[in-house]
């Protein structure tokens, strides 16, 4: 990992971080699956050296939408889109989210 880029470094590690967050959250999720999936497609999006911002947004939104509004997941899903938005040209939004709009 050493002269890795930090943005993608950041990525991964938040990938990793909801991914083991989602894990340990035992209790029903009716989209957990979804949520697995684009997890799984982030990771393999942050191994590539020059991630696209449309497919990081999308995976962020769809795991947003997976894991509506559950608090014990709240700071990893913080997290990934702190590690997100870089990639970004504007905002990711993030429906629910209280920041405003740019």
């Amino acid at each position: 990992m050493a002269g890795e880029e930090p943005r993608l470094l950041a990525l991964r590690l938040a990938v990793a971080g909801m991914r083991t967050a989602l894990a340990g959250y035992r209790a029903p999720l009716t989209d957990r699956g979804v949520a697995e999936r684009e997890l799984e497609r982030l990771e393999a999006v942050a191994r590539s050296p020059r991630p696209h911002p449309d497919e990081l947004g999308r995976g962020l939104l769809m795991v947003v939408g997976a894991v509506g509004s559950v608090r014990v997941l709240a700071a990893p899903v913080a997290e990934l889109r702190a590690a997100v938005e870089p990639f970004a040209s504007r905002r990711v939004p993030v429906p629910g989210s209280r920041r405003p709009a740019d």
